[in-house]
């Protein structure tokens, strides 16, 4: 019994890391987002190879950086901030914060949205709000691949879409 724990164990941990699909590719939505430039874009993207960290809280946040950090050179990357439910004078005080912290050159990666935080959720396969979803889309033929958790080189380097020097 001891020794068949530690595989069933490890079975159970290589399920978990090998993530699951987010949506069905051919459903995935079309999500107004509004950059930190203030442009309006459509995400996901369906004609290029796109990775997405999406967050849904503060902690999420927080934990997000890492994989900002490790995900920095893949193209095609955007940080989805969900900010549904939180009051407008709060979601300016958090956008101007994220205006300080990230480079200019970036905003256009960085993206809010105050809606379809549902639709988010199912399309990041989010279970916790508290935790980032890290989305990878193929296009060719379209692919969803998505996992959840604070930042891990394991889960690194199970991604799909991970950055070519790994």
């Amino acid at each position: 019994m001891s020794i068949r724990m530690p595989v069933i164990q490890r079975f159970v941990i290589a399920l978990v890391l090998l993530g699951t699909p987010a949506v069905q590719a051919s459903n995935l939505p079309r999500l107004a987002v509004t950059d930190l430039n203030n442009n309006a874009v459509v995400l996901p993207k369906r004609d290029q190879a796109s990775v997405y960290i999406v967050t849904f809280s503060r902690q999420a946040g927080a934990m997000a950086e890492p994989w900002e950090e490790a995900l920095r050179d893949t193209p095609g990357l955007y940080w989805v901030s969900v900010l549904e439910g939180i009051p407008r004078f709060v979601r300016r005080i958090i956008r101007a914060a994220m205006r300080k912290q990230f480079p200019q050159a970036g905003f256009a990666s960085f993206v809010t949205t105050d809606k379809d935080r549902e639709a988010w959720r199912v399309f990041s396969n989010s279970r916790n709000p508290d935790l980032p979803a890290i989305v990878c889309v193929d296009p060719a033929p379209v692919k969803v691949f998505a996992i959840e958790g604070p930042f891990t080189v394991t889960l690194l380097q199970a991604l799909p879409c991970k950055p070519k020097q790994l």
